[in-house]
């Protein structure tokens, strides 16, 4: 369920005063994701279970989830109502006390069951929590 809220929570702030990309650039590399998005994926996924917080870019709306699985290049959310393809988010992924948070795109949908997503943009230290999580996984998806 979708929650609407007035400002950005305390953590999606971060990603947009850092200036990493104007809106424009944001959204060109957006495009060019899905353009690019096929369901062979450059990385192998590994199951991975751990709590999402999202908040939706354009309307500040927010939803809670769980991962089932995730690579380098994203993740699968569980949820009974996925958002449309191409919806960008700010992401949040928690598991035993860390975190990795970026903007991520809805690459595809499976209705009434989850939705897959590129990771667009996120520091090298996000990257570092997420190629440590990745490390002690198995590939075996």
């Amino acid at each position: 369920m979708w929650i609407a809220f007035r400002s950005k929570s305390n953590w999606v702030s971060p990603l947009l005063r850092r200036g990493q990309m104007a809106e424009g650039q944001l959204n060109e590399t957006i495009k060019n994701v899905a353009s690019s998005f096929n369901e062979r994926r450059n990385n192998g996924r590994c199951s991975f279970v751990a709590s999402a917080d999202m908040v939706h870019i354009n309307s500040n709306s927010r939803l809670a989830a769980r991962t089932t699985d995730i690579d380098r290049g994203g993740c699968y959310i569980d949820t009974l109502n996925p958002l449309a393809v191409g919806t960008t988010l700010a992401l949040r992924i928690t598991k035993a006390n860390q975190s990795f948070t970026a903007y991520a795109k809805v690459v595809y949908v499976q209705s009434g069951n989850g939705m897959g997503l590129a990771f667009t943009t996120a520091d090298a230290g996000q990257l570092q929590t997420l190629d440590q999580w990745i490390a002690g996984l198995d590939a075996t998806l």
